[in-house]
């Protein structure tokens, strides 16, 4: 596994099988969500419902209630509120 040959200090993983594996494996991993959330904690990222809302419209699959969540978590509003959403119901 490269991540453990080069000593890697972070894994972007989203699969959640990959992610079991790499746990198991003893990395640190992190997925898309949480690494928009910590360029949004930082200030990298300005508008983190708006780029929530660009991953949606893509083909991009990403579970939409880990969105609502991270959303929540910065007291942003839900997606659903978007009248620009298109599917706020399924997970693409």
């Amino acid at each position: 596994m490269l991540a453990k040959e080069i000593a890697a200090d972070l894994v972007l993983i989203d699969d959640w099988r990959a992610r079991r594996f790499a746990r198991w494996e003893g990395l640190s991993i992190v997925g898309c969500v949480g690494m928009l959330e910590d360029l949004y904690e930082q200030g990298y990222l300005s508008d983190l419902r708006g780029t929530y809302r660009q991953l949606v419209q893509t083909t991009v699959r990403i579970d939409l209630d880990t969105l609502r969540h991270s959303l929540a978590k910065f007291k942003l509003l839900p997606l659903e509120d978007d009248p620009l959403q298109a599917a706020p119901h399924k997970t693409l």
